[in-house]
């Protein structure tokens, strides 16, 4: 992860982050895994971080993504929430 700010992002957080806001054609970015999820918007980027699934005895955390006009719609099972993201145009 690289956003949110917190203990668990890349080590090159900051690096990475710079690239991924100067690129028109990044619109989110997603990862795993902090074991409690997490999700930020900065300039129009939607950045989520799934759940991890090893705290997780007697409930999953997964999602199914799908892209569709201008939208993202991620599917959460489990612990995992859904969310509709809308994208900004490339």
């Amino acid at each position: 992860p690289v956003l949110p700010s917190r203990a668990h992002v890349a080590w090159d957080a900051p690096a990475a982050l710079e690239i991924a806001l100067r690129r028109r054609s990044v619109v989110a970015w997603l990862c795993g895994h902090d074991h409690a999820g997490a999700y930020a918007e900065r300039d129009g980027v939607h950045f989520i971080t799934f759940q991890g699934m090893v705290e997780t005895p007697d409930r999953n955390a997964y999602a199914f993504v799908s892209l569709n006009a201008g939208r993202m719609l991620i599917e959460g099972r489990g612990r995992e929430p859904s969310r509709e993201l809308v994208l900004r145009p490339a």
